[in-house]
């Protein structure tokens, strides 16, 4: 006998402005919530599209959780500085405060008593570090790859200088809340 096709659900939410696909596998009980980051102005569902992993994570009964970030270092907040284009995209602020947190009010996702992951590409790596340090409680594990740790180590890094203005003038910032490797230590 032949099986089925798994029909996995989508949807569409939108939190505080932003795009956040949920997918969610069609049967059998959900092992755990991955929260899924693209890399800098890639789409939400570049993973699923150019990859396995959203096909082999629901497979085996994991919820994605995909945010569209588009042109986001993943900063804490935004200064006079910062293109003003690029404050229109959400922030690490966002992530931790109204995407993590509507999602579990409202949707009973990303609870403390579920098993939650975070895995991102590039700045969206960068976002890992920074999201699960925000939240050291919430995840089970985390995955950042190809992720800018350290911004202090490229100060000419284009994305940088237009979030945080120039380092030469604004060190603690290139150094601060927003520098994952400070916060490691």
């Amino acid at each position: 006998p032949t099986r089925e096709p798994r029909k996995d659900t989508l949807i569409t939410l939108t939190i505080g402005g932003h795009a956040v696909d949920i997918r969610t596998p069609s049967k059998g009980d959900i092992k755990g919530n991955i929260i899924v980051l693209p890399g800098w102005s890639f789409a939400k569902d570049d993973w699923c599209a150019k990859s396995s992993l959203c096909t082999k994570a629901l497979a085996q009964g994991y919820r994605l959780i995909l945010p569209e970030m588009s042109k986001s270092v993943y900063s804490g907040k935004y200064y006079p500085e910062t293109i003003k284009e690029w404050q229109k995209f959400p922030s690490k602020t966002w992530v931790v405060e109204e995407m993590i947190g509507t999602l579990q009010k409202k949707h009973a996702m990303l609870l403390s008593t579920q098993k939650n992951f975070i895995l991102g590409l590039s700045t969206g790596g960068r976002g890992v570090a920074l999201i699960a340090l925000a939240k050291p409680d919430l995840f089970a594990a985390a995955a950042a790859l190809s992720g800018d740790f350290d911004q202090t180590q490229m100060t000419t890094d284009r994305l940088m200088i237009g979030y945080y203005g120039s380092y030469l003038q604004f060190k603690s910032r290139w150094e601060g809340e927003d520098n994952p490797t400070k916060q490691a230590i």
